[in-house]
């Protein structure tokens, strides 16, 4: 390939900004021209004529009670306990790990529900 033919690589970009429509000319695709329409409803983002997007939702902060009575019940009363000890069972290994669960729900027991 010689150095002063143009290859597919040697493109002249152009700047959208510069290339004037005339008043009657319609928006197609790929004219090198953007436009964006937005109505009172939606705000345009960079230009986009697509409306901004809802800000993500927080997370719950309370889980949403789903399922079976007891599965309700057992995910509201028993589990975040038991999966609390069971963490502490898998970082540090006790001697005795069903004993020494037992003795942790034990505690949390009458933490929570009093003695």
């Amino acid at each position: 390939m010689a150095q002063n033919s143009p290859s597919i690589l040697d493109v002249e970009m152009k700047d959208s900004s510069a290339v004037a429509m005339p008043n009657n000319a319609s928006p197609l695709p790929g004219n090198g021209v953007e436009y964006s329409q937005t109505t009172q409803n939606q705000t345009p983002a960079r230009g986009s004529p697509h409306p901004i997007a809802a800000p993500p939702m927080a997370p719950p902060t309370v889980p949403n009670p789903h399922g079976a009575p007891v599965r309700i019940y057992l995910n509201s009363k028993v589990t975040p306990h038991l999966l609390e000890g069971v963490k502490y069972l898998a970082a540090h290994e006790p001697e005795k790990p069903l004993k020494w669960l037992a003795e942790y729900l034990q505690k949390k027991s009458e933490e929570v529900e009093g003695p």
